[in-house]
Parts: C-alpha cells; structure tokens; sequence
C-alpha cells in the first residue's frame, strides 16, 4: 500500500487588492488571507520590507497584514506578499497611493519691519507652507499690490525653497512708506502677516563743511600786527606860530 502525499500548496483566500488609497500622515494596512503558509514575507519594490517605528506586521490566523503609520508620501509604491510552505510558494501585490494631506496655509517666518533711505531696494521675504500651495497676495494699506513698475512679486525665487515668497521695492520713494501685507490662501483656509516700511530721505553734511574748516584754521594760523601811529605836538614859543601836523 503506498500512501499519497497531498499537495497542500499554499494559496490565498483573499488577495491583496490592486490598489490601496490612503491620505497622507494616516495609517496603512496592507491585508490578505492566505492558507497552508508556513512563512509570509513582505517586498517593498522587490526588496524585503523590514519591521521599523512606522512599519509593523500583523497575522491572525490566515489573516496577515503589514502596518505603515503614519503613512508618507515617500511610502507611495508597489508592495508583495509573498506565502509559502514545503510544496511551494504564492505571491499578489497591491500599488500603496499616497495623497498628500490638505494643510492650512502657516507663516513659517513673517515679515519684518524696515527702516530705509530714498533710492534703496527694499525686499520683504516670508516663508508661507501649506498643502496645496497657498496662492499669495501683497498689499499696502489695505491696497493690492501688482507686480508692476517699481513693484516686482516673486514666487519663485528657488525651486527647492518652495516656501519663500518675496516683494520687492526698487528705487523706494517716500510714498512708498506704510503697512504692508502679505496673504496666504487655500481650499484649507486663510492667514496673513504685515509689517512696517518707513522711508526718509538721507542727511547728508553740506559739501563745502570741511572748506570752511579750512579757511578758519588758516585765519587763525596769520599773526596779527597793529600798528600804532606816535603823534609829536611841538608847542610854540611866545613869537612861533603855532604848527599842526
């Protein structure tokens, strides 16, 4: 009599789905049922996936899972369940879709007050983050600002400082002193920030100062002689006339 081995391959009961969607800072869960496992592994782009402070395995039962959370948006990729047993092995896999989270605009670094002279260039910078990125408005005492003439906006300054955003003042002029503004608005909500600008023209000394300086030290430098006349009066005799100079 010869006994009959049976194949007892493992198999899954529930594959992972295609796809799994999650926001951005929430938890993943990645699941599957599989029977007649002896070993399950998880693949992150083909490569082992290790157990860390934001990733975690679950199994109970023939249910197993992976754990990310929070989720980032780095996490967003192809992952693979991988069972197997003596008989042989299985595998599914699922695409992790990460959307980044709706955040409300924050000023980061806000504008600061400046004290200028006629004719300087005057630049505010804020740093503004949110998600998505906030559009920005100027405005000076309560009138919007447009990037015109003396009036350059930047929003771009530098692709990897997404959060910098700038005015700039060229050939500041006395009219241009007041409050100034900057607005920050999403889908997630509004914030501001202001700051001071004053302008006043620059003192400078008269140029002929150091020439008057001059002339003084030179006056004082000459000595002064005064000459004194000596007046000689001859008094006639009794038969002189008298004689006057």
């Amino acid at each position: 009599m010869h006994l009959v081995k049976l194949d007892k391959r493992p198999y899954f009961i529930k594959s992972l789905p295609e796809e799994v969607e999650v926001l951005e800072g929430d938890s993943s869960r990645l699941e599957c049922r599989v029977a007649h496992a002896t070993e399950v592994l998880w693949f992150l782009e083909n490569e082992v996936l290790e157990e860390n402070d934001r990733v975690t395995y679950e199994n109970d039962g023939d249910v197993y899972a992976v754990v990310i959370s929070p989720t980032e948006v780095d996490d967003e990729a192809e992952y693979k369940c991988v069972a197997q047993n003596e008989f042989g092995k299985v595998s599914c896999k699922t695409e992790l879709i990460v959307e980044e989270g709706v955040t409300m605009p924050l000023i980061k670094e806000p504008l600061k007050n400046l004290d200028v002279n006629v004719g300087d260039v005057v630049r505010f910078d804020v740093r503004i983050a949110g998600n998505p990125e906030p559009v920005v408005e100027w405005f000076r005492d309560g009138k919007l600002l447009e990037d015109e003439g003396r009036f350059v906006i930047i929003d771009d300054v530098d692709d990897s400082d997404k959060e910098l955003f700038s005015l700039v003042i060229e050939g500041c002029e006395l009219e241009d002193c007041g409050v100034y503004k900057v607005v920050a608005m999403s889908e997630a909500g509004t914030t501001d920030c202001q700051c001071d600008l004053v302008v006043t023209r620059a003192t400078v000394p008269p140029e002929f100062q150091d020439e008057m300086e001059e002339v003084f030290k030179l006056v004082l430098s000459f000595d002064i002689t005064c000459y004194t006349r000596i007046v000689t009066w001859n008094l006639p005799g009794p038969s002189e006339p008298a004689i006057y100079p």
